[in-house]
């Protein structure tokens, strides 16, 4: 399969330019996204902006998730790294990612190790990654990022459709375990408090569950059932959301949108740590 996407250059050019990878969330590409990769263009990076849905037939995944498989999210960022490493105006080392909600789930499993250097071998893969507001109900039990790669989580603390904890939990394991993890919580902030032209908004179809227990995996990518905290090769994604929708975990109704200042704080966050550490 072969995705859609737009590449933005900047003005002025490197001979090789660092490069950032840009993955919309469930309800695809908004004005934010044209905003922050102006923003990103002005500071000298080429910006790759990811089209995840449209040629899979997927208008969005905002009241199904399971429209489109998290490993298939995942792939996508990994494959669009191979595609920039491949470009002579792009320094294969100074590639960078930048998701929010789905497509922060996305770049934040890019960049763990067992899933990157699977794909792309060791030392190959991010070298930073902001994951705006992601769902962190998966993760790795080993808690590495691959090849020395930088990650900063950005998150509201009220958001109401993803859990907090459950990120706060895997930034934490990650930082414990020597890797360079961070995490900036924005007080008040909602989900998708960079959309600045999008105030407080109901959105009653969109479907969560932000008490469900934690899924973690074995680095061969083997689902640990937390009723037995064994590993399980049967285990497959689609048993537990069976297994939430039967046990009442889930429910409908979130708000995203940002008040002033929200987009701001995360424009700012976002574009300094991206000078830091790409």
């Amino acid at each position: 399969m072969t995705l859609n996407a737009q590449i933005f250059l900047p003005v002025r050019r490197e001979k090789e330019l660092p490069a950032i990878i840009m993955v919309p969330g469930s309800g695809n590409i908004g004005t934010h996204h044209l905003a922050e990769a102006a923003a990103l263009n002005s500071a000298g990076y080429a910006v790759l902006l990811i089209d995840p849905f449209r040629a899979r037939g997927i208008a969005d995944t905002i009241a199904d998730q399971g429209r489109l498989t998290w490993v298939a999210s995942t792939y996508d960022v990994l494959a669009a790294v191979r595609y920039l490493q491949s470009r002579g105006d792009i320094d294969p080392a100074r590639i960078g990612a930048l998701g929010g909600s789905r497509g922060g789930t996305a770049v934040m499993m890019a960049a763990a190790a067992p899933f990157a250097e699977a794909v792309l071998g060791p030392g190959k893969g991010l070298r930073a990654v902001v994951a705006g507001y992601p769902w962190c109900g998966t993760q790795f039990q080993s808690a590495r990022l691959s090849g020395g790669a930088a990650l900063l989580v950005l998150q509201g603390d009220r958001d109401d459709w993803v859990s907090l904890q459950q990120c706060q939990d895997a930034v934490h394991a990650m930082i414990v375990g020597g890797q360079a993890a961070s995490m900036r919580i924005v007080p008040g902030a909602l989900h998708a408090f960079d959309r600045a032209d999008v105030p407080p908004t109901p959105i009653p179809g969109a479907i969560t569950s932000t008490t469900f227990p934690t899924i973690y995996m074995t680095d061969t990518g083997i689902y640990i059932d937390p009723r037995t905290g064994q590993a399980d090769p049967a285990l497959t994604a689609k048993d537990f959301t069976s297994y939430a929708a039967k046990a009442g975990f889930g429910r409908k109704g979130v708000t995203i949108g940002s008040r002033p200042g929200d987009a701001e704080a995360f424009m700012s966050e976002m574009t300094a740590f991206f000078a830091r550490e790409l």
